[in-house]
């Protein structure tokens, strides 16, 4: 129960408190509102839950240095939960959606140590640890590959790392109004939640915001980036060159949008002939017309 603002109605703070120490049986609780208040009783019920052990790890086991835990992130997480009377149950996080016998399954601190992270999980009223071992790392920078379509959805962000990797991600979900949530599995580090607005705004342009990785990241609409321009940044630079190049050679593959920037001759391919353009506008030896 809350003993703080827990919600608000009409602009003002619903106050909710216990008169007493919980005791099994019915407690009541006080709930003011505007100076008005009323009491409703809750049962308390001792828990038949005695010990809960970690039987399977989660599946994700790399995490960004901060950052939020979320249900997804506990995917594949089982626990061995023992009972009073001596029974013992298999119990699946992701299967029951987060529940344990009606009741959300309580998220408790989360404390990151150089080589593990250990979370708290609260079960029926006793708790258990979550090791989770693995390599920390922090995304420091970003660049758009691609942008999202008319939906907001499949803008491509490549992420460098603090450990000196990169990685590509393309952010789609479904939308329940200008919201979507989905999960980016990186490999090699492991799977990450993610939200989407799409009514994001930023310096005039439209766009989405991307929530992940412990990072806002506004990619505008469409595919306004200028020829060349694979980050979007507005400059053509050596990393737009190197962006056409590794297309060209095939290590990221080819997408409409990439040909939409990269395309300088109007093969319809981005080849290497495109990046070396790109290169001599960087190089400041051509002018970004020069790109078509």
């Amino acid at each position: 129960l809350f003993d703080g603002p827990g919600a608000y109605f009409d602009g003002y703070d619903i106050w909710g408190y216990l008169d007493s120490e919980p005791q099994l049986g019915q407690n009541p609780v006080r709930v003011s509102y505007k100076g008005a208040s009323t009491t409703f009783y809750v049962t308390y019920k001792e828990s038949d839950v005695k010990r809960v052990s970690v039987a399977r790890e989660p599946d994700k086991t790399h995490y960004p240095v901060t950052g939020y835990v979320r249900r997804e992130d506990l995917a594949g997480l089982k626990l061995d939960i023992m009972h009073t009377d001596g029974t013992k149950e298999t119990w699946d996080y992701s299967e029951n959606d987060g529940f344990y016998a009606g009741e959300r399954v309580f998220i408790g601190s989360y404390v990151r140590y150089e080589g593990y992270n250990s979370l708290h999980l609260y079960v029926g009223g006793a708790d258990t640890v979550v090791y989770v071992v693995g390599d920390h790392f922090r995304v420091t920078e970003t660049a758009i590959v691609e942008r999202p379509n008319a939906e907001g959805n499949f803008a491509r962000i490549r992420c460098f790392t603090d450990d000196g990797n990169q990685f590509e991600v393309t952010f789609v979900g479904v939308f329940e109004d200008d919201v979507a949530d989905g999960i980016a599995t990186v490999p090699g580090y492991g799977s990450f939640g993610y939200s989407l607005w799409r009514k994001a705004e930023q310096d005039g342009e439209s766009g989405v915001m991307i929530y992940c990785f412990d990072r806002e990241i506004f990619v505008p609409y469409g595919s306004g980036a200028a020829k060349g321009d694979f980050d979007g940044d507005g400059e053509i630079s050596v990393a737009d060159a190197l962006a056409a190049l590794r297309i060209a050679a095939k290590l990221v593959p080819e997408t409409a949008a990439s040909v939409e920037i990269g395309d300088t001759d109007g093969d319809g391919h981005v080849t290497v002939s495109d990046a070396l353009a790109i290169l001599r506008v960087a190089a400041k030896l051509a002018s970004p017309s020069s790109l078509g």
